[in-house]
């Protein structure tokens, strides 16, 4: 065939033929495709970074639900535990109240027990002041000249006005002298007595120049005691009280009882000025 050499290869394709240069000619035959050629990229491998970003975007919503359940689980025990120590806080200031208040009333029942026990202390020493005073009074009055008695703290001697004045007459007999000078000396060794001296008269009534009636006799005889208590003796005078009763107190059915002068010894009263 014109135009190839001997050398060159033909190759009849139906009613054409080709001839292929060999590489003894003038150039080579080109190189084959290889037998194995590399694959294109495959889809999984284009996929699998979004198949892992989505599990990452997964887990981090998860994590996420997770972070701000446990928020919400740390929120809801921070304010049940406010709750609790607001109660704590109000039952102990309640706790507190009741405590001071249990001791208000300690304190107030010790002062009363205090003031109970004082007051027995007291009454027990009086008890001993006045039974020795009683018996000190009785050891200086005859039976019949008075007597001497004691009601609850108050301790009384009744005179009978004959051993004291004359009938219808408020000035001191010598003897009436003599019988409260002898009751005084008593009466100055007991310091915490008020001394209550109080003139009584019968029911019969007076009508003189001196006395208008009964009221002015058993006046003038009361503080006639007085005087002497307090000049004679020497009883302090801020002890000394004198009253009048006129026939209005009597002691018995018997008018020689009634006229009396009565000494009546209570507990001294401090007056504070």
């Amino acid at each position: 065939m014109a135009g190839f050499d001997d050398d060159d290869d033909a190759i009849e394709v139906g009613s054409s033929q080709f001839i292929l240069p060999t590489d003894h000619g003038k150039g080579k035959l080109p190189p084959l495709p290889p037998d194995d050629p590399e694959p294109p990229p495959s889809r999984g491998r284009a996929v699998l970074p979004w198949l892992l970003f989505a599990l990452a975007a997964a887990l981090a919503a998860m994590l996420a639900v997770y972070v701000a359940d446990e928020r919400a689980k740390m929120r809801s025990a921070l304010s049940a535990a406010r709750d609790e120590a607001a109660e704590n806080r109000r039952t102990m200031f309640s706790t507190q109240e009741k405590l001071t208040s249990v001791q208000r009333d300690l304190t107030g029942k010790e002062e009363t027990l205090a003031a109970m026990q004082s007051a027995l202390a007291q009454k027990g020493q009086e008890g001993e002041s006045n039974a020795k005073l009683i018996a000190e009074l009785r050891s200086k009055v005859d039976s019949k000249d008075g007597d001497v008695s004691q009601e609850g703290n108050r301790v009384s001697v009744n005179l009978v006005d004959e051993i004291l004045f004359k009938s219808g007459d408020a000035d001191l007999s010598a003897g009436g002298k003599e019988a409260l000078t002898k009751l005084g000396a008593v009466l100055k060794g007991h310091t915490d007595k008020q001394i209550m001296i109080g003139g009584h008269t019968d029911d019969n009534p007076i009508h003189t120049e001196r006395f208008r009636s009964n009221w002015e006799l058993s006046s003038a005889r009361a503080v006639n005691v007085v005087h002497h208590l307090a000049e004679v003796v020497g009883l302090d005078p801020h002890r000394l009280t004198a009253a009048a009763y006129s026939e209005f107190h009597p002691r018995s059915k018997t008018r020689a009882k009634n006229r009396r002068i009565e000494i009546l010894l209570t507990p001294l009263v401090e007056i504070k000025k």
